[in-house]
């Protein structure tokens, strides 16, 4: 599909979308704005900070799924 393809696909869709809350989101990502609430943003500036100073602790899935396994077997 060639971009004006993609174009005049969007736009028919556009034109026939009745959904507010979906043409509000569409909106606010054509003038930039986030989807994030301020404390969103918050949120995940503080958590970025953490990442990067290095106080976030990481698992491997294994290691998580062998967690979840034995605390299930464990409440039997």
């Amino acid at each position: 599909m060639n971009i004006d393809s993609i174009k005049s696909d969007i736009i028919d869709w556009i034109n026939t979308l009745e959904d507010e809350q979906t043409l509000q989101e569409l909106l606010h990502f054509k003038e930039g704005d986030s989807f994030l609430s301020d404390d969103q943003k918050n949120i995940l500036n503080e958590r970025i900070e953490k990442y990067e100073a290095g106080d976030m602790k990481f698992s491997e899935w294994k290691s998580v799924k062998s967690r979840i396994e034995n605390k299930s077997t464990d409440d039997l």
